[in-house]
Order: structure tokens, then sequence, then C-alpha cells
């Protein structure tokens, strides 16, 4: 995977399962009649509060891979929420515009100065989930575009700030600890698709999780309807 994705419109998902229908699986009739999606036995939240670094300038980055890095420093930040909100901090601020473009226009490049986000955090595995489950992470939103590593190991990339990104993650994980760091960008290649009457704001601004699935399951269904 490559770090500059995000100056390329023509690349959305990378390292991602493909668009299937959203559903969450439950473990029995009953709970899936309930509908709390937080309460099924094959939901891991991944929501709450991360570590977070915020660099005015994707320049400014320095190597957050190995051993010698630390969160030493760190803000800590909700999962969901928009950067910008955090009005009491140097952040980036809210913006509003409905029809020019809050960067310098030039399709389909980006500029060298984008606002970012580091969000860090380490989650527990067992070997058993890794060996015997399909594990699979979700992004439900994410503006506007993002790369993450699992234990320093680059593993996708996606530029679809408003639909769900998943990925399969099991190749990637090890028994017990394991470090996740999401580099969010505030502008991408798609920031120019994406561009309408809105607030600007930046972050993984919808729910993250994990689906714990059986090696067989049911990954897309569709409904097809004939009109009489």
């Amino acid at each position: 995977i490559r770090a500059n994705y995000h100056q390329d419109p023509s690349t959305l998902h990378v390292g991602c399962e493909a668009p299937r229908a959203y559903f969450i699986p439950y473990h029995s009739e009953e709970a899936a009649l309930k509908g709390e999606r937080t309460e099924s036995a094959y939901y891991r939240d991944m929501c709450g509060e991360w570590d977070f670094k915020y660099f005015s300038s994707i320049q400014n980055i320095y190597d957050f891979r190995g051993k010698k890095f630390t969160t030493e420093g760190f803000d800590k930040i909700d999962v969901p929420r928009c950067w910008q909100t955090y009005t009491e901090r140097d952040y980036d601020k809210p913006q509003y515009t409905n029809f020019n473009y809050p960067f310098p226009v030039d399709p389909p490049h980006v500029p060298d100065d984008i606002p970012c986000g580091l969000y860090v955090r380490d989650f527990e595995f067992t070997r058993e989930e890794i060996l015997d489950k399909d594990l699979y992470i979700n992004f439900e939103g994410v503006d506007s575009c993002f790369y993450m590593w699992i234990n320093d190991d680059i593993a996708l990339y996606s530029q679809a700030a408003h639909t769900t990104t998943e990925m399969r993650i099991n190749d990637y994980l090890l028994p017990g600890k394991n470090r996740f760091k999401v580099l969010v960008l505030k502008w991408g290649a798609c920031s120019y698709l994406e561009d309408q009457d809105k607030w600007r704001m930046s972050g993984i601004f919808r729910d993250v999780y994990v689906l714990v699935r059986e090696k067989k399951h049911i990954v897309d269904y569709s409904v097809k309807a004939e009109p009489d």
C-alpha cells in the first residue's frame, strides 16, 4: 500500500472488502428482533476515547512506527467526534462554505499542506478469535480519507467519507494487545467530488466496531422486487 493514495482520484479503497448490504449478525432470533446492535455477541465496540495528535500539515508528521513511538504528549479524543468541535483546543476550526472550494482548486491535485489527525488505541484479541473466526473492522464514516496501520503494518486506505469501510483484519493481528493507528486527512482527491453545502468537519465522525463472524457466514444479500 502506498502512502500517497489521497492524491489519486481513481483509488477509492485499498485492502478493503467489497461494498455490501448493511446488517449486523446476532446470536439469537430474540436479540435480532430487539435490534440493539451493541448487544450482539458478534459486535465489538471500538468507540470511546482514543489517543490523538493533531498536525496542521501532513508535512509535519514524523515516523510514528516502531518501538520508539510513544503517545506521550498526545491528547484524548472521543470517537465518534470531529476534531473541529474541540473549539477550546488549538486545532483546526469549523468552516462553512456553500459554493467555493476551501482549498486551492487544481483538480485532481490537493494541497501539500493538508491538516490531519493521528488516532491511536490498543485492543485485545485472543488466539482463538484470530484463528477460528473472521474479524472485520468497520468504519461507518471518516472525513475525508484515512490510512490505517495495525501493529505498524499499513493495512488499508479509504476515501469515501460517508460510506462504510470494512476490512478483514485477521492477518494483521497477534494474540493479546494490538495497536491500531489511523491517520485521517482533511483533504484528498475525493474532496473535489464531496464538495457540497455543508460544515467542513474532519475525523472519525461515525461508529467504529469489529464484527466477529464464523468462518462460514453470510456476506451479502439482496432483495429483488418485480412490479405486477
